[in-house]
């Protein structure tokens, strides 16, 4: 529902309406059921507290409806299992919050360095970009394992839908200001030597209603040396700063979405 608040207040508004019809389908015997009544959960739940709450009340989740998910060969499940358990890691009475979106983020970075897969390594990015805007901790923790430079590797795949979704999940990452710094790093190497991928970036980058954290093409020019028509005239806002870490361990993510929360 994010996004569409007059279709959620209608179907809240359906006396029949309950998130206990949708929680009982994880305990389908279909996979699928299981994996969409999931998505579905986490839609209703992200970046919103009220309908967390509401969703614990109503008999709310359990580990072991995102563990089998995650341990499967599929990516695909994999990816949207990952995406779940990070939205929802505040209700999930037996796993710790921090644990469960380490481990989850570690998940869908994991997969976006080594799939093969176009339509895996979009989904991959798209997941980057929906987390990158959610809660505070979640962002710098993504930062924190080199996700930009996988990102921006991204931006060169003969894929249009894998530059799209990972030029977008670069424009949320870029107010992390960790992320911001890593970006403009790449810029004077990358970018300069592929010019349309400036023109590209700068149209995916900013995403709707907001900025980016990359400065205007004179301050471009003058942190990394790229010309101003290279530039494109890239967009300015302030960048939010989190804490960010270098280490690929799973202990630090932890540590690090804590410190957050």
């Amino acid at each position: 529902m994010p996004g569409n608040s007059e279709t959620a207040a209608l179907l809240h508004s359906h006396p029949d309406f309950s998130y206990g019809h949708v929680l009982r389908l994880l305990y389908s015997l279909r996979t699928e059921v299981r994996l969409l009544a999931g998505i579905a959960i986490a839609t209703f739940a992200f970046n919103s507290v009220t309908r967390q709450r509401a969703i614990a009340e109503s008999g709310g989740v359990r580990w072991h409806n995102f563990q089998p998910f995650l341990r499967c060969a599929d990516p695909h499940y994999q990816l949207n299992a990952a995406f779940q358990c990070v939205v929802l890691s505040r209700i999930i009475p037996d796993k710790q919050p921090a644990s469960a979106c380490a481990l989850a983020i570690q998940t869908i970075v994991g997969i976006l360095e080594h799939s093969q897969s176009k339509p895996i390594l979009a989904l991959a990015a798209d997941c980057v970009g929906r987390l990158a805007h959610t809660r505070a901790g979640i962002p710098a923790a993504i930062v924190a394992i080199d996700t930009v430079s996988l990102l921006c590797g991204l931006l060169s795949s003969s894929g249009e839908q894998v530059q799209g979704s990972a030029a977008i999940a670069l424009g949320y990452l870029s107010f992390n200001h960790q992320a911001d710094r890593q970006l403009l790093k790449r810029e004077k190497t990358t970018f300069t030597s592929r010019p349309g991928q400036i023109k590209y970036f700068s149209k995916c980058i900013s995403p709707p209603g907001q900025g980016t954290a990359f400065p205007h093409s004179d301050e471009l020019q003058r942190r990394t040396g790229i010309a101003e028509s290279s530039s494109d005239g890239l967009s300015r806002s302030s960048a939010q700063t989190h804490s960010t870490w270098t280490s690929r361990r799973l202990s630090p993510l932890r540590q690090l979405v804590t410190a957050e929360e």
